[in-house]
């Protein structure tokens, strides 16, 4: 068995998909992994036999000279590479331009993809060279990494398996004539991808039957594995001083961040205390950070990795996780269940939730009792100050959370019973 791994991000430990991939594939033996990326960083573990990337850089180079691109990444690169999103600095403010989000420039991006040569020799060698057996592939909003997934699975008779962990199709439709497009074309996409497609992978029960009624494919829920080992009993913390928040604050998670700021501030202001928010994000989106800057409990800090990230994770007083209120946000991530819950859920650290309860991050926290969760900000302070000065409370939900983690989240047995499907899917194809 050798699965063909084609998604934006390689495996790593320093960002959330790449982390994600990381737990999904624990059990697999690095030679039965290749992966094909397009995101213009490094892996930072040796985890797969090979690893070759094309950027869009590459690819919008090659539409002017016709030359082909995509390389394999050395080993020694790996062994050393820089634990960071990008392999060059100067790529970070290309890369987090919010502009990219724009329909104009999704529908260019594809446009770009769809006439390089990408496709070449190189790629062409190291594929005859790896000779997959399975794709598996995790998609998103570009229409040319599905176009990349069929392209190999046509040329070399490969079945692929879809990883849902976010909702593409089911959105609501867009206002804007190229948002229209931009949507009907990826809807269109999604629907010649699933036609060869062989089975899909869903986070949750939810995201996955909907898949699976409207494209009759079979599907399995494995949800995501903690990238820790799941803690045997509850951190004590006597009192608390602070709430540890480290992500993205997209899809508007920067407003409700900053009302729990606000509440702190009125917390710190009424009872004379002096609670703060840690905030560890990478984003540098003025707009945002001006938002969370208002709130004097909100202490900004940069991005960390690595061994820096594990220190301040572990060593957290509280653990926060939001999502938004607003009908845009709440349609993206409705099917989504960060891979930061099952990392916290498994930390033995009281996590502290806020967002609405139709998510399904909320309703997994909310239905197994496992965190202090808040759904409307009229009770956000009462709530917060409550978690913050009640003991008991904490550690009950503590305690609640490591049941869940070990019940949901065990890397060991999700990754196992993952093995197990991949290798069914791949014997039943080459038999």
């Amino acid at each position: 068995m050798k699965i063909l791994i084609i998604s934006h991000n390689p495996i790593s430990t320093y960002q959330s998909m790449g982390k994600t991939f990381l737990s999904l594939f624990h059990f697999f033996q690095r030679e039965e992994l290749c992966q094909l990326y397009i995101y213009p960083s490094i892996p930072d573990v040796d985890k797969c036999n090979s690893y070759f990337r094309v950027t869009d850089k590459e690819a919008l180079q090659s539409c002017l000279t016709r030359r082909g691109i995509g390389r394999e990444i050395g080993n020694d690169e790996i062994r050393v590479a820089k634990k960071g999103l990008f392999e060059n600095e100067k790529d970070e403010s290309i890369y987090r331009n919010p502009k990219n989000q724009q329909a104009l420039r999704m529908l260019l991006r594809d446009d770009v993809w769809k006439f390089s040569n990408w496709f070449n020799k190189r790629a062409k060698k190291w594929l005859n060279k790896e000779k997959p057996t399975c794709i598996f592939v995790a998609p998103g909003t570009g229409k040319f990494l599905y176009n990349i997934a069929i392209k190999i699975s046509k040329k070399y008779n490969l079945p692929i398996v879809s990883y849902i962990c976010d909702d593409y199709y089911f959105l609501k439709p867009k206002r804007g004539f190229l948002e229209k497009k931009c949507s009907k074309q990826l809807k269109r996409k999604i629907e010649e991808f699933f036609t060869f497609t062989s089975y899909i992978v869903a986070i949750g029960n939810e995201i996955g039957c909907n898949f699976s009624d409207t494209f009759r494919l079979p599907y399995k829920v494995i949800m995501t594995g903690s990238n820790y080992p799941i803690c045997q009993e509850v951190k004590q913390r006597e009192t608390i001083n602070s709430i540890t928040y480290m992500g993205n604050i997209c899809c508007n998670r920067y407003k409700s961040l900053a009302e729990i700021g606000i509440a702190l501030d009125e917390i710190n202001a009424e009872h004379g205390f002096n609670y703060e928010l840690h905030i560890y994000t990478a984003e540098k989106n003025e707009k945002m950070i001006q938002c969370l800057t208002t709130c004097h409990s909100i202490k900004l800090n940069g991005f960390v990795t690595g061994d820096k990230f594990d220190e301040i994770f572990h060593s957290a007083d509280m653990l926060l996780h939001v999502e938004a209120f607003d009908e845009e946000s709440i349609d993206l991530v409705k099917y989504s269940i960060s891979t930061k819950i099952a990392d916290s859920l498994g930390s033995g650290i009281c996590l502290f939730a806020y967002g609405p309860a139709c998510v399904s991050s909320m309703k997994h926290l909310i239905e197994n009792d496992c965190a202090i969760y808040v759904c409307s900000k009229t009770e956000l302070k009462e709530k917060l100050l409550f978690a913050l000065t009640n003991r008991k409370m904490r550690e009950e939900k503590a305690r609640n959370a490591l049941i869940v983690a070990h019940k949901y989240h065990d890397q060991n047995v999700t990754s196992r019973e993952f093995y197990s499907l991949m290798e069914k899917i791949s014997e039943s194809t080459s038999g």
